[in-house]
């Protein structure tokens, strides 16, 4: 009988033993389990970020007054080339373009003061907008780059969700 007792109580403390090692490693399973999705949570935000960062606002605003004449005609080619060239190299890529041309004070009364085109995925009407643009204007007060920046504020960047918003100056 106390054999039989003895038997029974050491399988008794190896069932324990059984158990608590069965539960240590289902505890050890279920933490990589835990630090595995915290790994993919933070990868997927990762590239969330990424793909954000691919949404992009560009808005070209450029001195057109008479004294960018002699340089306007290379502007509008180098405009042409960088929106291709992002477009080209970054397949990914999210771009609305817009275009904001300014001149001076003394044009307001002309009417012609800003032209403005506003943010569209549109490359061709983009394209026709930039290369129908005149360098006119001008007097002997300032460029309205103060009027123009604000124009420029008003402008809809949350289009397309768009994350990267940038404003490209180009003036002489």
């Amino acid at each position: 009988l106390g054999a039989r007792m003895e038997s029974l109580a050491t399988s008794k403390v190896s069932e324990k033993v059984k158990t608590r090692t069965e539960l240590k490693s289902a505890i050890r399973t279920r933490e990589k389990e835990v630090r595995f999705a915290e790994r993919r949570k933070e990868i997927r935000a990762a590239l969330k970020v990424y793909e954000d960062a691919e949404k992009v606002n560009l808005l070209f605003m450029m001195d057109a007054t008479g004294s960018m004449s002699g340089h306007i005609d290379a502007v509008k080619t180098q405009i042409q080339e960088i929106v291709d060239n992002m477009h080209r190299s970054h397949a990914g890529l999210q771009l609305h373009v817009g275009f904001l041309a300014y001149r001076d004070h003394c044009d307001e009364d002309k009417g012609q003061r800003f032209e403005v085109l506003p943010f569209t995925k549109d490359l061709s009407y983009f394209q026709s907008f930039v290369g129908g643009l005149r360098a006119t204007g001008g007097g002997d007060t300032a460029e309205d780059i103060h009027g123009a920046l604000q124009v420029a504020g008003q402008q809809n960047w949350a289009t397309g969700d768009a994350s990267t918003r940038v404003l490209m100056h180009i003036g002489d």
